[in-house]
Formats: C-alpha cells, sequence, structure tokens
C-alpha cells in the first residue's frame, strides 16, 4: 500500500510532487576540447580533465554551474564547477536547463553507479546519449535547493574536517623533525643493542574476512601502511609494546620499511616478511616513532623493484637516542597525544562521510523531506 502523499512509479514509490525524468530531459552532455590552443600561464579559469586542474586559460567553455564527468578513464567521479572552466576531450560537462539545479543534479550523479555504463572492454568510457538516458527523481525547484543546500552544508562539515586533519599531520611532521633530531648528551646505538630481532611464519591462504586477526604481510598493506586483510588462523602472535616493520616488499610496491606498533588491544599476525622488534633497553613508542622517520630505512623504500631488508640491516641500523628513557618516554606521549587527535578527528571524518550518504539516500529518493 502507498503512503498518503506518495505514489508508485516504475522505479518505485516517489512523492505525488516528484516526477521521473531522463537527465536528456534536464540537461546536455557536452564534450571537452583540447587544451593545447588556449592554455596559457597568466589564464584564469582553470582547465579540467577526469583527474581534475590541468592548467590555466583565459578562455573558457562554459560558465555556469555545471556538472562534469569523466568520458574516458575516470568515469567515476563527478565535478561541480560554478565559475567558467574549460575541459579536455576525456571530460564531459553539462548544460544545465532552467528549472533545474545543478547542485541537485550534481548529488545524483555520485548516487549513479557508472561503471554500470562503461561502454568499453579497455580504458572505461561513456557515451553521451548512455548518460542522458539514466532516470533521475526530480523534485519542484525549491525541494531541490533545499536538498542541495543541506548536502551542500554536510560537505563543508566534511572539508573542514579533512583541512584540519591535514594541518594536524602538517603540525605532528614538524614535531616529530624537532623532537627526534639528535640533541647534546644522546647515545649512538645499534638497533641490536636495544631490541631484539626475529621474523613471522610462513603461511598460505589464510585470509578471512571474518577472522580476528589483522594479517601483516607486505601484499596486504597499502601505500599510507593501512592494513586490510584478516585471518582467523594464529600463525605468530604479536605482543604489546612490540614493533613489527615489513622487511620485504612486492614489485611496484610502497610498504617496506613501514613500521606498527602493537597496542595491548591489537590482534596482529605476521608472516615471514614481516620483522618482529622485542625493545629491551628503549621506550617501544618512542623506537615506534624513531623508525618510521628513519632515512636509512626509508631509502629502501624505492617502489620500484623487489627489495628486502636483510637481519643485519636491521640489527646493524644505527640510531641515535636519549640517553634517558624518561625523555624518550616523554617525546613520545607528545607525539601519542598528536597521533591521538588525528585518529579522533578520522573517526569523525568518516561519520559525517556515513552521515552523508544516508542523507543522500534519504532526500534524493524523497523518504525524507525539507519541504
Amino acid at each position: 500500500m502507498v503512503a498518503k502523499g506518495y505514489k508508485q512509479t516504475d522505479i518505485g514509490i516517489i512523492p505525488n510532487e516528484w516526477e521521473v525524468k531522463t537527465l536528456g530531459e534536464v540537461l546536455k552532455v557536452r564534450h571537452g576540447k583540447s587544451q593545447k590552443e588556449v592554455e596559457t600561464n597568466d589564464g584564469v579559469n582553470p582547465i579540467l580533465g577526469t583527474g581534475g586542474l590541468m592548467g590555466y586559460t583565459n578562455s573558457f567553455l562554459y560558465d555556469k554551474p555545471s556538472v562534469l564527468i569523466g568520458r574516458k578513464g575516470t568515469i567515476d567521479k563527478p565535478q561541480y564547477w560554478e565559475t567558467p572552466f574549460w575541459t579536455v576531450d576525456t571530460l564531459f560537462y553539462t548544460e544545465i536547463f532552467d528549472g533545474y539545479l545543478a547542485k541537485y543534479i550534481y548529488y545524483n550523479f555520485l548516487r549513479i553507479e557508472w561503471y554500470n555504463y562503461n561502454e568499453a572492454s579497455g580504458v572505461p568510457s561513456l557515451n553521451a546519449k548512455t548518460i542522458e538516458n539514466i532516470s533521475i527523481l526530480i523534485p519542484p525547484l525549491p525541494e531541490q535547493q533545499a536538498i542541495a543546500q543541506a548536502l551542500s552544508n554536510t560537505d563543508t562539515l566534511i572539508t573542514n574536517l579533512q583541512n584540519l586533519i591535514a594541518k594536524k599531520r602538517l603540525i605532528k611532521q614538524g614535531t616529530m623533525q624537532e623532537l627526534l633530531t639528535p640533541k647534546k648528551g644522546w647515545e649512538v646505538k645499534k638497533l641490536g643493542e636495544v631490541a631484539d630481532f626475529s621474523s613471522g611464519t610462513a603461511h598460505e591462504n589464510v585470509i578471512d574476512e571474518n577472522g580476528k586477526y589483522i594479517l601483516i604481510n607486505s601484499k596486504f598493506i597499502s601505500t599510507n601502511g593501512n592494513t586490510y586483510k584478516k585471518t582467523d588462523k594464529k600463525l605468530t602472535p604479536t605482543f604489546k609494546d612490540e614493533i613489527l616493520i615489513v622487511l620485504s616488499d612486492v614489485p611496484n610496491g610502497k610498504a617496506i620499511a613501514k613500521c606498527f606498533y602493537v597496542n595491548q588491544d591489537d590482534l596482529f599476525t605476521v608472516n615471514q616478511r614481516i620483522g618482529i622488534l622485542k625493545c629491551k633497553k628503549i621506550r617501544p613508542k618512542f623506537l615506534f616513532y624513531l623508525l618510521n622517520r628513519h632515512k636509512d630505512l626509508l631509502a629502501f623504500d624505492d617502489g620500484v623493484k623487489q627489495t628486502n631488508l636483510r637481519n643485519q640491516d636491521i640489527n646493524n641500523l644505527v640510531l641515535t637516542i636519549p640517553s634517558s628513557e624518561t625523555e624518550q618516554g616523554e617525546i613520545a606521549e607528545c607525539l601519542t597525544d598528536i597521533d591521538y587527535e588525528i585518529t579522533t578527528l578520522e573517526q569523525k571524518l568518516e561519520k559525517y562521510k556515513s552521515i552523508k550518504q544516508g542523507m543522500m539516500q534519504n532526500l534524493l529518493t524523497g523518504k525524507i523531506r525539507l519541504v
């Protein structure tokens, strides 16, 4: 039974005042053009591609609010632009017809599964006519405006948080540079003198997405050091205050020498490509921060060929450290506080992103009304 104020359509139940329209009824898809003839060093208008800004020009293809979508290559990253712009041939732009709000259309573009409309077996490609045949829901203009404003406000919160996180990361970088630069009275030690080194256990086919252990393996670590595979088999276990270090990398990888600190609640398990450092004459968290910015280790991370850190590379690594473990602890505590602040902001950011997705689902389908 359809609730009062709603009606049944071919694509579901929608508010009575809303309409189902094809994109071709609300906009015209236009092709970009080569930047070669218009690009200039003193240009004021952006030249845009599927990856974003490519240059500047004093000309423009369009000077009204528009939604942009990739024609070839990256086809699932819509862009919204209000000021004059130029797009290259791989990026479509749109002329929005009167009575329709570009920002509202943009948020609809964000919900479309663009790869379902891919028309190429090689480089992903979209066709203008295919785009114009896609159906979306259109409320009256005042409701389009209200929905777009609500989602724009959420975007502003997300952008502000992203900027704050970037600022905090720069602060952390500067603080690490200041605190971890050797001072008068610091001692020179080899890593093998202050920590015992061992490695994990070889394993095959132990991936289990529902497993309780985070699997540390150079194949399963992103370029920023995040882990994304799990296992339910306890291979080589880890213990609180141990430090894990990636010893070898896959070709074109970027995980070599990345370190992980084992907190009390972490359930890591490691394979033979991962080293384990058990501290004996140094504060573990201090060593973790020191290793994560040690230039001799980072030099192995060339991201081109298979690279391996050998036992002797680890044990003979020269460190300059405070002789006082109290000072080590104070440095580690300061950096840990910054990390905690960044982590808290990142969690808040993910929450806002999740809220935005829920808002889009409800507002763009008429399940929740703002007018």
